[in-house]
């Protein structure tokens, strides 16, 4: 019944050992986008709370900074809620929302929000 936090990193690094375009048969492109390497840290938390023995919510947030070679980095923060309640032993209804925001370099911006629901069945 008590409330779960969970406080989360996470890093990683990314690089080719061989380059696209040593790869890549003869006339014909690149078959993957080919950085110069890929940094990559996040960090986030997590809080859930039951609510009986029925329902659960879970709150996520994480803020992201990765920079590819020696381009300017990317910051992105996402947010995510989840709604879950048991209908039966087997049966649950859940629903999600979804937002995120992503600053690139320079004045370019992207933000995303969704919303779903479903059913979810457990054997």
């Amino acid at each position: 019944m008590h409330p779960l936090l969970k406080l989360k990193y996470f890093f990683a690094y990314g690089d080719y050992n061989r380059r696209a375009e040593e790869v890549a048969p003869p006339a014909t492109g690149p078959s993957y986008t080919d950085f110069q390497s890929i940094t990559f840290h996040s960090w986030g938390m997590v809080l859930e709370k039951n609510w009986g023995k029925r329902a659960k919510l879970a709150l996520e947030s994480n803020i992201n900074y990765s920079w590819q070679g020696n381009n300017i980095g990317v910051k992105t923060v996402n947010a995510l809620a989840e709604m879950n309640y048991l209908l039966t032993y087997h049966l649950s209804l859940r629903a999600v929302g979804f937002y995120s925001h992503n600053v690139g370099p320079g004045a370019t911006s992207y933000q995303m929000r969704s919303v779903s629901g479903g059913l979810s069945y457990r054997f």
